[in-house]
């Protein structure tokens, strides 16, 4: 990329995030949410909630309702394919497919390989836990290494681009920082299996740290735990409705079609807050409290959710391995400063830094 191209890049992605300040200025939650200032996103799902599906002034529909949610995550006419270029990108003369569409394959890529063996996974991270009493960046010293050696990623190059690549899911919708966008474009693989398999290690990292900072802060959670590790898979699957492994999902409508009681036309993008419907209220008893045991789990969704692969599954087994891996040492484990959660991250919600002591 020349400076020319530099500069055209800096613009457009200046572009598209002004203009979502803007529209959300303006009483416009979803691009407000998409400017992913927010520790607690709750704020603009509550504000985009109700039944059906909902037009953004970004031209996107928008679904936080769980029976419209699983309607379009359902429907096969719904894809990850790029759809047509809102009338005010164009006018900006920012469309997606010249800032966004390296991250947009990201999204759209499968995992469709074996998925590893649940004990072999947990074997392979023993010895990554510190001794007790050591302070440590949750992220970079424990989640993300636990996630990379799961999938048995260990060379330091791989290592590199995957971490300069963890942004993707994020700046398919969100324009992030130009050198962060440089460095991302540059680590994204061209084949569609390693793409996935970054996006596994940087989700199964965010769902770690979620998985860990949720079950310390719910009384008696740790130490049920550690006494039972085997309870891990339902900690994990618990996380996951209320932490998805992605709070929004894209969809775009390959023919027109009604949802609710509006026509979306072909073309037209849908995003469905998958945080949202995960706490609808009108399906989930006590939605918002942590619940290993509740009768209603199998009702939660995911973003994968009509997406031919088995990620999420990839994700599920790499995470309960890592929280079985640290079982024992959760009951002791103690806030070391903030959470800090990144910065333009509305997809994945990801956390840039968790200082903890064990």
């Amino acid at each position: 990329m020349n400076t020319t191209d530099r500069a055209v890049l800096g613009r457009r992605l200046q572009m598209i995030r002004g203009l979502y300040w803007g529209y959300g200025s303006n009483g416009d939650p979803y691009p407000m949410l998409l400017c992913g200032h927010d520790d607690d996103p709750h704020r603009w799902y509550r504000g985009l909630g109700g039944s059906g599906v909902r037009r953004s002034r970004t031209e996107t529909w928008v679904v936080t309702d769980h029976a419209t949610a699983v309607r379009v995550l359902d429907d096969p006419t719904f894809t990850r394919a790029t759809g047509r270029t809102p009338e005010w990108m164009r006018a900006a003369g920012a469309p997606a497919s010249t800032w966004a569409q390296p991250f947009r394959d990201v999204h759209a890529a499968s995992w469709d390989a074996e998925l590893p063996d649940p004990q072999e996974v947990e074997d392979r991270l023993t010895g990554l836990l510190p001794a007790p009493g050591t302070r440590l960046d949750l992220v970079r010293d424990l989640a993300w290494p636990m996630a990379s050696r799961g999938v048995g990623a260990d060379d330091p190059d791989v290592l590199r681009a995957a971490w300069d690549a963890r942004v993707g899911l994020d700046a398919q919708l969100t324009p992030q920082p130009l050198a962060v966008t440089e460095a991302a474009i540059a680590a994204v693989p061209g084949d569609p299996h390693r793409r996935a398999l970054f996006t596994a290690v940087e989700m199964t990292a965010t769902a770690f740290v979620d998985a860990v900072l949720a079950v310390t802060a719910t009384a008696g959670a740790a130490q049920r735990l550690a006494d039972d590790p085997d309870v891990a898979a339902r900690l994990v699957a618990e996380v996951l409705r209320l932490h998805p492994t992605a709070h929004l999902e894209r969809r775009t409508a390959g023919t027109e079609t009604v949802v609710g009681e509006h026509t979306v036309a072909a073309g037209d993008e849908v995003v469905v807050v998958v945080a949202a419907a995960n706490r609808d209220a009108g399906v989930f008893a006590d939605p918002d409290r942590l619940d290993p045991d509740r009768a209603d789990a199998d009702r939660a969704l995911s973003a994968q959710r009509g997406h031919p692969g088995r990620l999420e599954e990839l994700v599920v087994v790499l995470t309960t391995a890592a929280l079985r891996s640290v079982a024992k040492a959760l009951p002791g484990l103690t806030a070391g400063g903030p959470v800090v959660r990144r910065r333009r991250s509305p997809v994945l919600r990801a956390t840039a830094h968790c200082p903890v002591e064990l």
